[in-house]
């Protein structure tokens, strides 16, 4: 059910967050938060002014994805409100506990409608069986999806966070390449030093005079970098993006705050897709399930009329994530981790869905 708190429209969005914009330095100023109890150091008006505004947020969200997702009619009023919210309350910074209990409803109320992990039917080894069948157990349990916000600190698996952390290389040699970079001040930076945090407030910061980095952020910008460098392709100028396994949603994030303002296609397991949204929309950055659009779109039976984020289901029917992609893109380019193919709109006959 959606609050009757969200029965406003444009001009009180903005209204509202001119209101939290006159506090323009609470963001930056104000004491870091308490990691072990998610407490925020703000005084009483203050927080009144941000539980308001976090309870209209949470009540836009929830209803552009009972009105068909990123084809809802007050997804621009949501987008508008998300964009102002991330700029406003920093990226990965600890979220107030209205905006952790709302993300945490949502989670567990679409997580009760995913099928159970099949290793067969979902053509999985052994450990993925295991780490996606504890994920979804999570996202079933209503205490847990409150407590999802925690998910590094409590070292819950799969540890996705974990794995960059552990990579050789990233914080050293990886960093300093990326800093050394001919484009780094006019390109690369907005997604690094100059973007906000993604994901876990928990994730470990690295420090440099630049700014601060981390080691999962590096990891995609050295991927774009070998990307640019080896076809000279500018990530922002592509209309179309199809990454297949988005991981936590940081190339989503990555492309995002470098300027890529198309369509970006992911297409992965369902609870994966949950933990991307989660982590997406946590982060300030709306992201919507394909499962959620108007049946004729879910069918491609028309292209979408908006650009943004869509997660679909490996699960669904076969190719019709790629016919979704392809109905108005021109080029698309298909993303999994390290194997990148562009194809250009003169193959797009040959391709078969």
């Amino acid at each position: 059910m959606v609050p009757p708190c969200v029965k406003f429209g444009m001009q009180s969005l903005a209204d509202m967050f001119t209101i939290i914009g006159a506090m323009a330095a609470f963001a930056v100023a104000k004491k870091e938060t308490d990691l072990q109890h998610h407490q925020v150091s703000l005084d009483t008006n203050e927080m009144d002014v941000i539980l308001q505004v976090c309870r209209q947020l949470n009540g836009l969200e929830a209803l552009a994805d009972s009105q068909g997702g990123l084809e809802a009619p007050t997804a621009h009023a949501y987008e508008f409100a998300m964009q102002n919210w991330r700029v406003h309350w920093h990226g990965a910074r600890l979220q107030p506990s209205c905006r952790v209990e709302g993300l945490g409803r949502t989670l567990c109320q679409a997580a009760a409608k995913v099928p159970p992990v099949s290793k067969l039917a979902w053509k999985l080894t052994d450990q993925w069986t295991k780490q996606l069948h504890l994920l979804l157990l999570r996202m079933q349990d209503p205490r847990d999806c409150l407590e999802f916000a925690r998910y590094h600190e409590n070292s819950w698996m799969p540890p996705f966070w974990k794995w960059a952390e552990a990579t050789p290389g990233l914080d050293s040699i990886a960093l300093e390449e990326l800093l050394a970079d001919p484009e780094y001040d006019s390109y690369y930076s907005h997604a690094a030093s100059g973007a906000p945090l993604y994901g876990s407030p928990a994730v470990e910061t690295v420090w440099r005079p630049q700014g601060r980095f981390r080691r999962k952020r590096i990891q995609e910008l050295q991927h774009f970098r070998i990307l640019r460098r080896a076809a000279g392709i500018d990530l922002r100028s592509l209309t179309h993006v199809v990454e297949f396994g988005g991981g936590v949603g940081e190339t989503v994030a990555a492309l995002s705050d470098l300027g890529f303002s198309g369509r970006h296609l992911v297409i992965d397991l369902p609870p994966m897709l949950l933990l991307q949204r989660y982590w997406l929309r946590y982060s300030g950055l709306p992201a919507y399930l394909a499962k959620d659009l108007p049946r004729n779109n879910s069918q491609d039976e028309r292209p979408l009329g908006r650009t943004g984020v869509l997660l679909h289901s490996a699960l669904a029917a076969p190719h019709a994530a790629l016919r979704l992609a392809l109905l108005t893109a021109w080029k698309v380019l298909l993303w999994s981790t390290r194997v990148l193919v562009l194809l250009l709109a003169a193959l797009r006959p040959q391709v078969e869905c």
